[in-house]
């Protein structure tokens, strides 16, 4: 939930909100990249189970992905938003994109069990 997937997503919203096109393009591709790396880190983990390496080197990955999230996105909006509106900026509830992340991860727990379901009934099968 609270991955850079959920901070470009509200930070896509926000260039959405701001009338920056083009700035929430980019804050959707760090969206789609940084889930495209959890998925694959996670079905990665779910296959070697046991592999320390694997581990250590997702953990690291993913450390070294959230820096470079912010110092590329979420650093420049907070710039961004305090150079346009300083301290008034319009501030939003925080409920409902928390529970659209709620979902999401629960949608993504079920998607990675039934994937998981599956993979291991073709493995027994074999």
């Amino acid at each position: 939930m609270f991955t850079p997937v959920f901070g470009a997503f509200l930070h896509m919203k926000n260039w959405e909100a701001l009338g920056e096109p083009q700035k929430a393009a980019g804050a959707r591709s760090w969206a789609i990249g940084v889930l495209t790396f959890i998925v694959v880190a996670a079905i990665a983990s779910g296959i070697w189970a046991e592999s320390k390496a694997l581990d250590g080197l997702s953990r690291i990955a993913g450390l070294i992905l959230l820096i470079a999230w912010y110092y590329a996105s979420g650093k420049p909006q907070q710039g961004y938003v305090l150079a346009r509106f300083g301290k008034n900026y319009p501030r939003r509830g925080w409920a409902k994109p928390l529970l659209l992340a709620v979902v999401a991860v629960v949608g993504f727990v079920v998607a990675l069990g039934v994937v998981g379901f599956v993979i291991g009934l073709a493995t027994s099968v074999e």
